[in-house]
């Protein structure tokens, strides 16, 4: 039985021009969601980072890199995108759709990207979008603050997707970054990785893991017989890592793995606390092979989910069972046998 899919529409990046740019000529300027009314600039940053139930570094962030821009060069004009609002509409239900929506717009506008993750948060949202553009050749700046909830994770998946990276350990390291990158002093160029091309037949099992029950088993037992298919499966019984490089060593060999599977499946339970295969899941949502997404009713993170996913990937249908996923990748399957190969989900 097929369960209810969830349909979100696309949103278009909106031209500066159509919503009257503005126009300056030196200096650095911060725009803040929801405003869009970005100007004919060089350089632009997106920035990014916890926002929810942290303190507004972004105000003393923006400040920093402004001040360090304009005093080694006065007559450079940059734009600065701050996500944060001066007053969220808690009481708006379409106000968490819109804030996401702006986001994904500016980041695709945005010259480069700056990812903060303050230790107040573990910033979902943010880790998503950090997976999203780690995968992208834009410029990318990542900071982690002492004390960050999922510090070992993030950095074993910054490692992973884009090995060498530097990482700063405070926002003020983090500012003079990004400046220097205004400045045109050039940036860190470690890029996405791939590892060579990947088997239609194999799948990989992506979701939830630590504090969950064994989904994976289950629908690896749902996906049997399919002819031509095999799974991967993350799932290691009794890992306990010994150090921060163990992690980021199982970390990477699921990454080569998952680069080597024709189609990835993500399964995200209700239990599931770690936010991290956020990131796996904004790493992959580019994309184009097949995905196929399933969220369990409960899950807390499932809104985040489900608009993300149908901003970047509107022909995916997202799914709230087991059944229902094993369904879909056995129709795509079978229509692979039938010679109907497309990316798009059946």
């Amino acid at each position: 039985m097929n369960s209810p899919t969830l349909h979100l529409p696309v949103a278009q990046i909106i031209p500066a021009t159509a919503q009257g740019a503005a126009t300056f000529t030196t200096g650095g300027r911060v725009i803040k969601c929801p405003d869009m009314t970005m100007g004919q600039v060089r350089e632009s940053v997106f920035v990014g980072g916890g926002i929810t139930g942290c303190p507004d570094w972004q105000v003393d962030f923006c400040s920093m890199v402004i001040q360090a821009v304009t005093a080694a060069r006065k007559d450079m004009a940059f734009e600065l995108f701050n996500p944060r609002r001066d007053n969220f509409p808690i009481d708006d239900p379409n106000a968490s759709y819109e804030q996401i929506r702006w986001e994904w717009n500016l980041l695709k506008a945005a010259k480069a990207v700056s990812m903060w993750f303050p230790k107040h948060s573990e910033g979902p949202i943010s880790l998503f979008e950090l997976g999203r553009w780690l995968c992208n050749p834009k410029p990318i700046y990542v900071g982690i603050e002492n004390g960050y909830p999922r510090e070992i994770e993030l950095r074993a998946s910054v490692e992973a997707l884009r090995p060498g990276l530097p990482i700063s350990t405070s926002l003020e390291l983090h500012a003079a970054a990004v400046a220097n990158y205004v400045l045109g002093r050039g940036y860190n160029r470690a890029t996405a990785v791939r590892h060579g091309e990947p088997n239609p037949g194999r799948v990989y099992l992506a979701g939830g893991i630590k504090e969950c029950p064994d989904w994976q088993n289950d629908l690896e037992k749902l996906l049997s017989g399919i002819e031509g298919l095999s799974t991967c499966n993350p799932r290691v019984a009794g890992f306990i890592p010994r150090s921060s490089d163990d992690y980021t060593n199982m970390v990477k060999e699921n990454r080569r793995n998952l680069e080597s599977c024709g189609a990835v499946i993500f399964w995200f339970p209700k239990n599931m606390l770690t936010p991290v295969a956020l990131c796996e899941l904004g790493a992959e949502i580019a994309r184009e092979r097949p995905l196929f997404i399933g969220i369990e009713e409960g899950y807390k993170r499932s809104v985040d989910v489900q608009v993300q996913t149908g901003l970047e990937r509107p022909d995916i249908q997202i799914v709230n069972s087991l059944e229902d996923l094993a369904h879909q990748v056995r129709g795509y399957y079978e229509s692979l046998r039938r010679g109907v190969s497309s990316s798009a989900q059946p």
